[in-house]
């Protein structure tokens, strides 16, 4: 009887086997497709949510990195994350305060050596005029001298025909 149980299994055991064997196949398939599927709908997302976490920020920085050099000082940026990103964007916002404030200053300066210039231009103007006046004022006095030296010659050569008519 143990010989019957013994040939049974030999002619039933490796089919029972390729069975099982099929059916183990079979689920490891299942798993390893029910496991790309999840790759897929966990890692998939997280990715992207990953890209778009960094390459907005760094759009955003490289958006105003362009504003700057163009020479717009009036964008803004919202840097509120605590990354190097974040970081990024933080510096370049100081950078364009500063230029900012520098921009201001120069055109202040500016405004004050401009502001100077136009003093200067007045003072010339005011002071060539004033050398045309003096100019104009000498001359007169020349003539005014010139005048009364003449008079004074004919009054001293009158005097000398008094003297001589007086003596004669």
């Amino acid at each position: 009887s143990f010989g019957r149980f013994a040939n049974a299994i030999a002619r039933t055991g490796p089919s029972l086997c390729e069975a099982k064997g099929a059916s183990v196949k079979d689920e490891a398939q299942w798993l390893f497709l029910a496991a790309v599927l999840l790759t897929l709908l966990v890692v998939g997302p997280l990715t992207w949510m990953n890209m778009l976490a960094i390459c907005r920020p760094l759009a955003q920085a490289q958006k105003l990195a362009k504003a700057i050099a163009m020479g717009d000082l009036t964008q803004s940026i919202d840097s509120t994350g605590k990354d190097e990103v974040a970081d990024l964007q933080r510096d370049l916002q100081a950078m364009q305060s500063n230029l900012a404030q520098l921009v201001g200053q120069v055109q202040l300066a500016s405004n004050s050596i401009a502001i100077a210039s136009q003093e200067i231009a007045s003072g010339n103007t005011d002071l060539s005029s004033r050398t045309e006046q003096t100019a104009s004022n000498l001359q007169q006095t020349v003539a005014s001298l010139e005048e009364l030296t003449s008079t004074v010659q004919q009054t001293a050569d009158a005097a000398g025909q008094a003297n001589q008519l007086a003596a004669v």
